[in-house]
């Protein structure tokens, strides 16, 4: 008998892989404008042209895997979080805070 161990889903805290195998948990090198983030870019492209909002999305609860195909702005409301709130983290990111 042949025992199947799954990945363990990943926490805020945790960097584990998503057990979804999805290849969009990893973020290729940028290849565009960060500094021209919206709210209706999905949550994969943000990841994509930013690569450090990885961390700063996931620890606000939006989805960085499996929901990374969801506009910003629907992941946001998914994680319960002000729009403008999530915007705000982002541009921190490329522009130092507000």
């Amino acid at each position: 008998m042949t025992t199947t161990r799954h990945a363990p889903l990943p926490t805020a805290q945790d960097s584990t892989p998503c057990a979804c195998s999805s290849s969009s948990a990893v973020a290729p090198p940028a290849t565009g404008d960060a500094t021209a983030i919206s709210e209706t870019m999905s949550v994969r492209t943000i990841t994509q042209l930013l690569p450090a909002s990885m961390p700063v999305l996931t620890r606000m609860g939006i989805d960085t895997c499996c929901g990374a195909g969801a506009s910003l702005r629907d992941a946001a409301t998914t994680a319960g979080l002000p729009l403008d709130q999530v915007l705000a983290a982002l541009t921190a990111l490329t522009h130092g805070p507000a």
